[in-house]
């Protein structure tokens, strides 16, 4: 019997499945799991492409046929009630853009055999090196909760499955019972394993420590953009509803909310909200939607975010013209500078939203041992690390000649860096947005 089985939902994405496949099934081969796609695509190309690489790579993948009209949601619900009646011990949902890698695909299978109900990958390269044990499903919800969102984090024991289910309760609960009266609720299966583990007896779940990078992204994830016209109803709205609904056996909501990898990276901060709205994704009626929900995801105040709502396209534009950037921009010019850098040592400057894109991305594609450190203007006012690497005042750091600073903040911010670098002799530098 193989232990663990890993579910793949996917709808209309037939390339980026067959990407990821190509990459992942020689060493997938390897090991003792079960593969299944969960397809609802109106046409049968996924279907076509898994049985022709399955055939190929004699490598046996399931295919489930689902109903097209299911949200993401429904369709999770439809994913757990089969793996209940599957025989497999522990269920992995993977999202149809990610392979999991060899070296955590071979770490997370040695720790099934420690009969864990939850496992958690790190995210966003943060966090310690050693793996973290909890036996305290309040202590999981603090401590392991910044990236619950994503699916392809958590590996699930079906003990969370062996008991009585009233899955219509849940339903309604956290997909369509909310304030707002939309049917869809984006993280059920969040509150579902949450809900479940507080029902246990014994509680006993894994977070991963850092050792090592753990997922690889389809290059074709790259050309989309994700959540773009859901942004408020999933990450304003639904996240935030998930977790208040939690039992109250979860402390400390609020902070949970906002210490959320999706929220704090500054996804509603000012200069985001005027990028949504030069890109017609806000406005007064948006605003006036969500703006219960403000309170949990963004430090601006309301007054600020509805003058945001309501200010013509036609000024935001003249007064900040480099938000109109498309969001994947700030990824292409990284690339254009990695190419420049060789094997010297580098500095970021900036503990912001693209200080911390710009720091993941480089330790994803190998540069982690070359980044020194963060850089701040100010140290006493900001976070001491920053996925994993250290953060320092400039003002404490000697910068080598042959050593690079590349400045990750918007162009405006970035102009004050480079004159505060220039004060200090400092020539060997380059903004995120320079290129």
């Amino acid at each position: 019997m193989k232990k663990i089985l890993i579910a793949v939902p996917t709808k209309d994405r037939s390339d980026m499945v067959e990407e990821v496949l190509e990459y992942e099934i020689p060493y997938y081969k390897k090991y003792d799991v079960a593969l299944c796609f969960y397809d609802s695509s109106v046409d049968g190309k996924t279907e076509h492409i898994i049985h022709r690489l399955s055939q190929q790579n004699k490598f046996e993948i399931h295919y489930k046929k689902m109903d097209s009209s299911l949200c993401l949601d429904n369709k999770m619900i439809e994913l757990l009630k089969d793996f209940t009646n599957s025989g497999y011990d522990y269920v992995w949902i993977i999202n149809d853009s990610i392979a999991i890698l060899e070296d955590m695909l071979n770490y997370v299978m040695q720790k099934l055999d420690e009969q864990y109900d939850l496992i958690r990958l790190p995210l966003s390269g943060e966090g310690q090196v050693e793996d973290y044990i909890t036996e305290d499903v309040n202590d999981w919800f603090q401590n392991c909760s910044s990236g619950m969102a994503h699916m392809a984090s958590t590996v699930m024991s079906r003990t969370l499955l062996d008991m009585d289910i009233e899955w219509d309760h849940l339903k309604d609960k956290y997909i369509y019972n909310n304030a707002l009266d939309d049917k869809h609720g984006y993280f059920f299966t969040v509150g579902f394993y949450l809900e479940q583990i507080c029902r246990l007896k014994k509680f006993k779940g894994l977070f991963i420590g850092n050792k090592f990078k753990w997922r690889r992204d389809s290059p074709l994830k790259k050309q989309r953009m994700y959540w773009s016209e859901y942004v408020f109803e999933a990450w304003g709205k639904s996240y935030p509803e998930t977790i208040l609904k939690l039992p109250d056996i979860y402390t400390n909501k609020e902070d949970v909310i906002r210490s959320s990898d999706n929220i704090r990276v500054g996804r509603f901060s000012k200069e985001m909200l005027i990028h949504y709205r030069l890109n017609g994704m806000y406005d007064e009626k948006k605003f006036e939607k969500y703006r219960s929900y403000f309170q949990y995801i963004t430090d601006e105040t309301e007054d600020t975010c509805h003058r945001i709502s309501i200010e013509p396209v036609e000024n935001l534009k003249q007064c900040y013209s480099h938000l109109s950037l498309l969001e994947g921009d700030w990824e292409k010019k990284l690339e254009t500078i990695e190419r420049t850098l060789g094997k010297s040592n580098i500095y970021l400057y900036g503990a912001g939203l693209y200080g911390e894109r710009a720091a993941q991305k480089l330790s994803q594609d190998g540069y982690v041992s070359f980044i020194k450190s963060i850089l701040v203007t100010n140290a006493e006012i900001n976070i001491t690390s920053l996925c994993g690497i250290p953060v320092q005042s400039i003002k404490n750091v000697t910068v080598k000649k042959d050593e690079k600073i590349i400045i990750c903040t918007l162009p405006k911010t970035a102009e004050m860096i480079k004159k505060e670098l220039m004060k200090r002799n400092i020539r060997n530098y380059i903004g995120l947005f320079d290129v």
